[in-house]
């Protein structure tokens, strides 16, 4: 198939990774913000991730959960999810609804546990896909708990390829054109990650 271009964007069918608007990986963020150390890995609650929403904590950490995962976007991300980015409504919450349902609509954010067990199965691909999108980005800091679930005692020497739940099924061949032409039509500005 062809290539769309959307909006400045250039998008092809190549790889779903490419379909994120969040900064490559080799971006590093053009402002004042110092560069944090990795944080060390941990387990949250609904409630203790919404302190990391680049406000509330003192080293203004920005922490986003996609599918049941942590994702420290500080250090790449600050100018998307940091005050006034286009993606600063899921600073310190589960992006996870929203992701899978092009959504920022504000019932696509819950203040509790989502266990997303009424998404239909192309919604949980894409969460899938998102999830990949943000292991290749951002740091990986641990995982969100469900209700009375305990945290995860983590060694000081364990890395993010301990995950156990890592990158599920294979992604979809609807690549990057599809998420970039659904961003823009659900209002989700569809950056450029080249």
């Amino acid at each position: 198939m062809g290539s769309v271009e959307v909006i400045g964007y250039r998008a092809s069918h190549k790889s779903p990774k490419s379909s994120f608007a969040g900064p490559t990986d080799s971006t590093e963020e053009k402002n004042d913000s110092p560069i944090l150390p990795k944080m060390k890995r941990q387990d949250f609650t609904v409630e203790d991730l919404a302190v990391y929403n680049g406000e509330a904590n003192e080293e203004k950490r920005i922490l986003v959960a996609v599918n049941q995962k942590v994702f420290d976007v500080t250090n790449k991300g600050r100018s998307m999810y940091g005050k006034g980015g286009p993606y600063a409504v899921f600073a310190g919450r589960d992006a996870s609804r929203a992701l899978a349902t092009f959504s920022l609509d504000s019932s696509a954010l819950k203040d509790t546990f989502d266990d997303l067990s009424d998404l239909n199965p192309k919604q949980l691909e894409s969460l899938r896909e998102w999830e990949l999108q943000f292991k290749e980005k951002y740091d990986l800091v641990g995982k969100l708990l469900r209700p009375s679930e305990q945290p995860t005692e983590y060694s000081d020497t364990e890395d993010d390829q301990t995950d156990s739940t890592a990158a599920a099924g294979p992604t979809s061949k609807s690549g990057v054109g599809a998420d970039s032409l659904r961003l823009r039509a659900s209002g989700l500005p569809a950056g450029n990650s080249n």
